[in-house]
């Protein structure tokens, strides 16, 4: 199957499992949708499901992460896995209009699959980890996605939302000052080394913090309190 045709068997699997592509109702979202691992050998294939969108609990906005595994006949098949052979994670960054920095604002422990699930997501409700109160700010969501192959080895990678304005707790979307998009995306400044960690001026992060890693950093525990999934499911939709 050629990488056109499984782009089209992507979007159809996504549909298929009930994951609404970009933002539904009153709501809006920046999300993506891709491989981020093929096989052509009958060994696993890995999908990421990276979204940030606005809505949820107080209009305080959510991420959702989801990673789903197809095996056989080049990604076509779901096959019940084996626990802890499925997980995800993300990290979700802020950008600070004062400043014009990037900072990773919460970094989330991986979600694992129990025993028979091929699929598992998370979501975060980003004003709990996130939101300055009373303000609004532009957020990405940057998600890990890997499952384990026949031989045992992790497999995936990273893939980012997009950016997505949420403005703040309790206040309408529509109503919602909302200032102009960031000329500068997270996978920009990734590559740069220009992304911060838990403010503004908190150290630079590596490149290397967000690629090749096979596990997960410690959360920031910025809000131990709140340092739980809003919700976690086998099946998720936002």
């Amino acid at each position: 199957m050629r990488r056109r045709m499984i782009a089209r068997a992507l979007v159809a699997a996504a549909a298929a499992a009930g994951l609404a592509l970009a933002g539904a109702g009153s709501t809006s979202a920046a999300s993506q949708y891709a491989w981020v691992h093929e096989s052509f050998n009958n060994d696993v294939c890995v999908a990421n499901w990276s979204e940030v969108t606005t809505g949820g609990a107080n209009n305080g906005g959510y991420t959702a992460s989801v990673v789903n595994t197809w095996f056989n006949n080049h990604c076509s098949q779901h096959i019940p896995r084996p626990a802890n052979s499925v997980r995800v994670r993300t990290d979700i960054l802020a950008f600070d209009l004062d400043t014009g920095i990037w900072f990773v604002c919460w970094s989330s422990p991986y979600a694992v699959n129990v025993n028979g699930q091929y699929q598992v997501g998370t979501y975060y409700n980003i004003n709990r980890y996130c939101n300055k109160p009373g303000e609004g700010r532009w957020y990405a969501n940057n998600t890990l996605a890997e499952a384990k192959n026949i031989a045992g080895s992790w497999r995936g990678g990273w893939l980012a939302s997009g950016n997505e304005w949420v403005g703040p707790a309790f206040a309408a979307a529509a109503t919602a000052v909302k200032p102009k998009e960031p000329k500068i995306g997270i996978r920009q400044a990734i590559e740069r080394g220009d992304v911060r960690t838990g403010s503004p001026t908190g150290p630079k992060l590596p490149r290397s913090f967000f690629e090749g890693k096979t596990a997960a950093p410690p959360a920031l525990n910025l809000n131990p309190a709140a340092n739980v999934p809003t919700k976690a499911s086998a099946t998720p939709r936002p």
